[in-house]
């Protein structure tokens, strides 16, 4: 029965019975889209972009719903669903690598995309993901840009903190970000760029600050506290 309600989901038809998406459901879609991918909805595009091709997960947690490929000493991929109590869920995919000058093809460093679940089929991501992917791509907002204040303090205590690690960092002129995703717990975490750590302090995490999921809203929520 599960089987058959996800090949429904697949193919992109109503069921009436929501279905709690499971990691190994996900992948096995992934596999199933990836020799079909014609005619595929948009919100699909960037998620089958990021995620490697027929390579298995360095760490595949089934029970968490994570998965990852690589070390977060280095380039990584990470795969993280987020369920609701009310059966739906996000999916969420990141990958993190030093970012490429000159490049023209996504993506081009660190970047995160999301695809939403309704319950019954794959569907867009809620809109408070595209803050989350702006930040894994670059964690400070441009000059000028619109914030609320709750954003501000959130942006002040980050940048408080980057300046914190200057000991740590291979530049004290300028670092990058990147997002770690959850392989334990809900909240993702946007931290300084693995690569712009000195050696010696590769593989630490540096956090500059993090989104807060709540599983009845369904919303993720920026909070300079995890």
């Amino acid at each position: 029965m599960h089987r058959f309600l996800a090949l429904l989901a697949l193919l992109g038809l109503s069921t009436t019975q929501a279905i709690k998406l499971e990691l190994p459901a996900f992948l096995n879609t992934v596999a199933k889209l990836r020799d079909n991918s014609h005619n595929l909805p948009d919100f699909w595009f960037n998620p089958l972009v990021l995620l490697p091709k027929n390579t298995k997960p360095t760490v595949q947690d089934n029970t968490n719903a994570y998965a990852r490929w690589g070390d977060r000493r280095s380039r990584f991929t990470e795969l993280a669903i987020w369920r609701t109590t009310n059966g739906k869920a996000i999916v969420g995919i990141n990958t993190v690598f030093t970012p490429r000058a000159g490049c023209g093809d996504y993506p081009c460093g660190p970047a995160a995309a999301f695809l939403g679940w309704d319950g019954t089929r794959y569907v867009d991501p809620p809109d408070d993901t595209l803050n989350i992917s702006s930040s894994c791509k670059s964690p400070f907002p441009f000059d000028g840009g619109p914030v609320s204040p709750d954003e501000a303090k959130v942006y002040q205590t980050a940048r408080a903190r980057l300046k914190s690690y200057g000991p740590y960092l291979r530049s004290n002129e300028s670092a990058g970000g990147m997002c770690i995703f959850p392989q334990h717990g809900t909240t993702i975490t946007v931290a300084v760029l693995n690569t712009d750590l000195a050696f010696a302090y590769q593989g630490r995490v540096l956090p500059l600050y993090y989104y807060r999921f709540d599983k009845v809203k369904g919303t993720f929520t920026m909070s300079a506290s995890p």
